[in-house]
């Protein structure tokens, strides 16, 4: 069953529900035969079941399997436990799709106490809890409340990075930043719907990128430079170089090619230095969220302005699969920093779409200059926007 119960894991990650159905319906037959329906296991994979439901819009199936789940914790009285608060969020979450939004805020608003009971308020598992009340509160059209809960999801990751970067490797923590991009998404999805009632909000927009620019540039560095002065550390800088360039030699290889388990040694002693190093630098020098927009504020002179580009995918509205570009502008004499809406992924891609009777010069005169009323082997087209237009002309006004 175990088999089983993790390949449905497997599959779920892949987006490949179907299987992932079947796997779990398979472990859940294998289980019934052997254990109560009480037992961990059986909880834990109708519990996989009904995410599946949910994700592929089932969900009358998914509520009922959150509901058996909840009803059994509850007559067990296992209330004050994680599966117990993530059965909660999970049917919480089930809601606010639906479009239920007031029965999504009691669930996960009682999943979020559950959870800062057993582990506090800066416990990676609050995450999920502040991200989907901050969805579900902008949906009641609380956009001051929708807000708190975004930052405290900003000030956790940020939290959670500092713990981090002592003692996980540099690949680690490339993976580790990556994994926030989808928070980043939400809060600058806020920013767009909200940022003209609640500017305060543009102001943790560009505090946020202003810590992430920060962390990318300085934590390695710091270290690197630390430790080239440091002469008892300095030879396992030098083994750690030597191993990088031994794993760099073996990525060349075709992977049928390669020696995997000489692979993985390499790469886990890599690791291990890696963390080794990172124990000998004292976070107290590594201050990563010390500029703030207001430091770079008041280093602009009267004729500079700062602009930030920043592109996410659209959350809170009817849909999320857009792609939607916008500036961050902050410049002398104002109190806030703005949020300038740009453009659609899909008006860029139809800019840089090239037609089939157009050479790439004229193209590229068309994508730079906007020319107008193009005449090509006798077609007409019509007037075309450029990336003049698309970009810079929002912000001339600004």
């Amino acid at each position: 069953s175990s088999v089983l119960g993790n390949l449905g894991v497997l599959k779920y990650r892949m987006q490949n529900f179907e299987m992932a159905e079947s796997l779990y319906l398979q472990t859940l037959l294998v289980l019934q035969n052997k254990v109560t329906s009480s037992d961990p296991r059986v909880v834990l994979c109708k519990s996989n079941l009904a995410n599946v439901y949910r994700a592929t819009g089932k969900y009358s199936k998914a509520e009922l399997l959150y509901q058996e789940i909840i009803d059994l914790l509850e007559s067990s009285k296992y209330t004050n436990t994680t599966r117990y608060a993530n059965t909660l969020h999970n049917i919480g979450i089930l809601y606010n799709v639906q479009g239920d939004h007031s029965k999504a805020l009691i669930k996960c608003r009682e999943a979020l106490e559950i959870r800062t009971s057993i582990f506090g308020r800066d416990h990676p598992s609050c995450k999920d809890s502040y991200a989907a009340l901050g969805e579900i509160h902008f949906h009641l059209g609380n956009s001051h409340t929708s807000e708190l809960y975004i930052d405290s999801l900003t000030q956790l990751n940020k939290l959670l990075y500092k713990r981090a970067v002592l003692h996980l490797s540099e690949p680690e923590l490339n993976q580790y930043i990556n994994s926030f991009h989808h928070d980043q998404n939400k809060l600058f999805s806020l920013a767009y719907f909200s940022h003209r009632s609640r500017p305060n909000i543009v102001n943790l927009c560009l505090d946020n990128i202003l810590f992430y620019k920060n962390l990318i540039m300085r934590s390695h560095s710091l270290l690197q430079n630390k430790l080239l002065n440091d002469t008892v550390n300095y030879e396992k800088l030098l083994l750690k170089k030597a191993l990088e360039y031994r794993l760099s030699l073996e990525y060349l290889k075709p992977i049928e090619k390669r020696d995997s388990i000489h692979f993985i040694n390499l790469l886990n002693q890599s690791n291990q230095i890696d963390k080794d190093l990172a124990g000998n630098l004292d976070f107290s020098e590594l201050i990563l969220d010390k500029t703030k927009y207001v430091d770079l504020k008041k280093v602009l002179r009267s004729n500079e302005v700062a602009i930030e580009l920043v592109h996410f995918n659209h959350f809170f509205g009817k849909t999320n699969d857009s792609i939607l570009y916008a500036a961050i502008l902050l410049k002398p004499g104002i109190e806030h920093p703005k949020f300038i809406f740009l453009f659609d992924q899909k008006q860029l891609d139809k800019l840089l779409n090239r037609n089939a009777e157009c050479t790439a010069q004229q193209h590229l005169n068309t994508i730079y200059s906007g020319k107008q009323n193009m005449t090509i082997n006798d077609t007409k087209y019509e007037e075309n926007s450029s990336l003049y237009d698309l970009i810079w002309k929002p912000l001339i006004n600004e």
